[in-house]
């Protein structure tokens, strides 16, 4: 019996950048608030707004948190809360900078023992699965607190 076909469908996710005067720029999609953003403070850049480092940090905790939702619901966790933090380490070689490790930590609150092993199993599934940790390889690690709690966070 030969394996189901899987056929391909490409998604297109558009954006549009403009830079402005002082350092800053701005970048759009189309129905969605606008994103300021500077070069960090740490290659000469501006403070108080986002810059591709934060971005691509965001990127990959808010991805592991939706496809962490995804396999959550399908294994039937009950989630009483959720909270993260994500870290991305930079470092400047050679040949310029480049990210060398990022963590991701989230916080699961569920509401009972019993769900505390499914919750594991879809934080290690979104891991794998993420489409921005997919992306970035061998330099992602994500580290699970879980608590139990029937009050949340």
């Amino acid at each position: 019996m030969s394996e189901p076909r899987v056929r391909p469908k490409d998604y297109v996710f558009r954006t549009a950048l403009t830079w402005g005067a002082g350092g800053r720029g701005v970048v759009r999609s189309e129905g969605k608030p606008d994103i300021e953003f500077a070069a960090p403070l740490e290659f000469g850049g501006h403070g108080g707004v986002w810059s591709p480092e934060d971005l691509q940090v965001a990127a990959l905790e808010s991805c592991i948190l939706l496809t962490f939702l995804y396999f959550a619901a399908r294994a039937g966790v009950e989630l009483a809360g959720y909270s993260s933090t994500g870290e991305g380490t930079v470092r400047m070689g050679a040949d310029g900078p480049s990210f060398t490790a990022f963590v991701v930590k989230p916080r699961i609150v569920v509401a009972e023992e019993a769900q505390v092993e499914a919750a594991r199993q879809a934080v290690h599934k979104a891991e794998d699965a993420c489409l921005v940790s997919r992306s970035l390889g061998e330099n992602v690690e994500v580290s699970l607190e879980a608590e139990v709690s029937a009050a949340g966070l």
